[in-house]
């Protein structure tokens, strides 16, 4: 900070040294003018060389005046330079002392459920006994795996056979795949805590998130099935912590989950499938709750409480509700969706000015400041 001040004084130094060439020169023409003058009118220019020496010491106190004023002003531009040049060097630093804000604009996706379901297909392939020669076809698979194909990853059983007919050798594949059939929510309610933390040395605004979110679906068969639910993690959000998932009342962690988020379990019929979901994180600038898949919204309810004030994305769902308290603290938005279908999200936007944009903004405040006291100064003495 030193080194970044003396850097910036030595600057304003060399700028004034600069102006002392011109200076000089005024000076120079003026002493011309008064020699001149001197030569053309010696009384008139006594007169004159009079009345500069009775307004000397009202001329030297203006010259004072002003050379506080050129160094006050000097001083706020070396101080504005010297913090900004500080600033720019911690943002732009390889290394810190501090721990920096871990997210950026997160965006959770809307979770889903489906029942999952098994399914037989039966193919058949009948070869004329010349083509199985030519092709050399004799109860082995390798001459036809290139017109049959790999079997996909949904695949849970795969059954192949050769059946030899008068009509020539016939090949049967049974294949038994696993299909999804996506399930719509009985009730969701989702919960967004943002509070905003000002870090020191310059760095970016962030906030802590708490997020918590409670889902409720069924099994619609009159017989047992298998039901799935995967929650997308949230993108942009960094580091989570105390991630967990309960279902029907009991907690799983990320290892107890496939690919760390989704559940899979056995319900019976008709039975249905309560859901909790909790995590927290860091975010900045926005957060978002996607929800834009065209899927029917029984009943869902989103609130986000932020305690810094909130704008809506362009072209996303507008709140049907907001609580603004009239002496400060956190607002409340809320969304209430009831039996909608829609392809819009909720997004909220956080505007934080930049620290280094606000400094200089100050700086030439305070610059004005002191010319406009200098100038009252004098009417306020007389």
């Amino acid at each position: 900070m030193v080194q970044t001040a003396l850097t910036v004084l030595l600057g304003a130094l060399r700028a004034l040294l600069d102006l002392a060439l011109p200076t000089a020169l005024v000076l120079a023409v003026l002493a011309l003018a008064l020699g001149g003058l001197a030569l053309i009118d010696r009384d008139r220019a006594r007169r004159a060389l009079h009345g500069l020496g009775t307004r000397a010491p009202q001329l030297g106190g203006w010259a004072l005046a002003a050379l506080l004023l050129g160094g006050a002003l000097v001083t706020l531009n070396v101080s504005r330079r010297a913090v900004d040049l500080r600033i720019a060097a911690q943002q732009n630093a390889r290394y810190a002392n501090a721990a920096d804000p871990d997210g950026g604009q997160t965006v959770q996706v809307a979770p889903s459920a489906a029942l999952l379901e098994s399914r037989t297909y039966t193919r058949s392939l009948l070869l004329p006994s010349d083509v199985a020669t030519s092709i050399r076809v004799d109860n082995s698979l390798d001459s036809l795996l290139p017109y049959l194909g790999s079997p996909g990853d949904t695949v849970q059983d795969l059954r192949e056979n050769f059946t030899r007919t008068p009509e020539g050798l016939r090949y049967t594949r049974e294949v038994v795949m696993q299909s999804q059939r996506p399930l719509d929510f009985d009730r969701g309610v989702v919960r967004a805590d943002l509070r905003f933390v000002e870090p020191a040395g310059g760095r970016g605004t962030y906030y802590t998130a708490a997020f918590q979110a409670s889902y409720r679906f069924r099994n619609p068969l009159s017989t047992p099935a298998t039901l799935r639910f995967a929650f997308p993690l949230p993108g942009g959000s960094g580091t989570l912590s105390g991630f967990t998932l309960t279902v029907n009342g009991q907690a799983l962690s990320a290892s107890d989950l496939l690919s760390g988020s989704v559940w899979e379990g056995q319900v019976p019929a008709g039975g249905s499938v309560d859901v909790q979901v909790a995590y927290a994180h860091q975010g900045s600038r926005a957060w978002s709750y996607q929800l834009s898949r065209r899927e029917a919204i029984r009943d869902l309810d989103v609130t986000v409480t932020a305690d810094r004030p909130a704008k809506f994305q362009r072209y996303s769902l507008f709140p049907t509700s907001q609580t603004r308290p009239t002496l400060g603290g956190p607002a409340t938005l809320r969304w209430q969706l009831k039996n909608a279908v829609t392809a819009q999200d909720v997004a909220v936007v956080f505007t934080q000015g930049s620290v280094r944009e606000t400094l200089t903004k100050v700086h030439l405040a305070q610059g004005l400041a002191v010319v406009l006291a200098s100038l009252l100064i004098p009417l306020w003495a007389c």
